[in-house]
Order: C-alpha cells, then structure tokens, then sequence
C-alpha cells in the first residue's frame, strides 16, 4: 500500500562490543514491533524509534523492525545485523632493545595480532618518572634522548575498532654504553655472514678470470 510505513536505519553499527544503540525514522507516522535473534534465542524487546541494550554475549545478532501506519497498515520487518566483539586485541613487540643496550635511541615497533585496526597508546618510564600514557598510533614508538645507567619500561596496549583495551605489553631495559653480549654475538653472527658471502664472491671471480683466459688460450691456438 502506499501508506505503509519505510523504514529508514539512521544508526545501524555493523560491529559493536557489549553495548549497542539502534536508531531509525519513518517517513510517515507509525508504531513499532521488534524481533531480536541472538546467538542464543529469540527476544521481542520493546521499542519505538530506537533499540539499545548492555551485557551482550559476543556473536552475530539480528534485529527485525516492524513498523504499522496509524490506518492499520503493516510493512515488511526490515533488518540489521551485527556482530558483538568482546575479544580483547593482543599485542605484540616486533623490535625492541636487548635487556642492556648501548643504543641512545630505539623505534619500537608492535602491532595488534588479532584485529585488522587497532589504536595504540604508549608509556615510557623510569625510576623519576610516573607511568603516563599517550596516543602512538602507526605502530611505532620512538625512545629518544636515553640517559646512562637508566633502566626504562616501555608500555603499549591497544584499543580495537569497537572499544575493547587489551593488557599491556611491558619491556623492561637499561642503557648501558658497554657493549653486550648479545649484542657482541649478533655482531659476531653479521660479520661472519659477511665473510662467507665475501668469500664466496672472491672465489666466483677468479673463476670466472680461469675461464676467460682459457677461452683466449683456445681462440689463439685456433
């Protein structure tokens, strides 16, 4: 009929935590039904232009907004669907310092391994200092300006697209001028590297030089 009453989705989330707000408008005057589908039954909560609950349970949800126009005509239910994340994103360090480093500076870099977008916030402390966080979006965190003989803690948690926190990764280390160990056998490790390949380089060449001058041998023989 051309009275019935549309339904028009003005908030309609396609992901949320535990909290959800729904909203819509009509076109036309009209009163309202709803129909909720959880992951675990099927609810008929109340509702006029809006639906709002807390304390969901994570899963796909379904709502169904039936709407009939004050001269008793009844559309079609319209629906929306979302999902409720309660999963809190994980973090991990993907370059920090040994546990004594002689670095004055070091770029922390991290990422979420269970979300595809994540917000990052950091914290930089030492033994004067209290734990104060800060937005570090990117992925990356820049530690500048290390005093000698100071042990640091370096933070980061994140905060997914539908505001669940995750815990805090924590790293504890100290600035020292003195040359570590693991420092010393990741060195060791890289120039040994280097000296194969090099070698190895070195014994291509005068290979190669053997071969030419037997070419030339043969070329003037004939």
């Amino acid at each position: 009929p051309t009275d019935a009453p549309v339904v028009i989705f003005a908030n309609s989330p396609l992901y949320s935590n535990g909290s959800i707000f729904i909203s819509w408008v009509f076109e036309k005057v009209a009163s309202t039904q709803c129909t909720l589908i959880t992951p675990s039954s099927v609810l008929y909560p109340p509702c006029n232009l809006s639906y709002s609950a807390t304390n969901l349970i994570e899963g796909i949800y379904t709502l169904f907004v039936t709407a009939t126009s004050v001269t008793g005509y009844t559309a079609h239910p319209v629906a929306h669907s979302w999902t409720v994340d309660l999963t809190p994103p994980v973090i991990l360090l993907t370059s920090y310092p040994s546990a004594s480093s002689y670095y004055s500076t070091w770029n922390f870099t991290f990422n979420c391994v269970n979300e595809w977008k994540c917000s990052y916030w950091c914290s930089l402390e030492h033994s004067n200092t209290v734990e104060k966080y800060s937005l570090c979006d990117g992925g990356y965190f820049l530690a500048a300006n290390l005093q000698m003989g100071q042990a640091y803690t370096f933070s980061v948690f994140a905060v997914d697209g539908v505001g669940n926190s995750g815990r805090s990764e924590v790293y504890n280390w100290k600035f020292d001028t003195q040359q570590t160990s693991s420092d010393n056998i990741a060195n060791q490790q890289l120039y040994r590297v280097y000296g194969v390949a090099g070698g190895i380089l070195a014994g291509v060449i005068i290979l190669v030089i053997i071969i030419a001058a037997l070419c030339v041998l043969i070329i003037r023989r004939k």
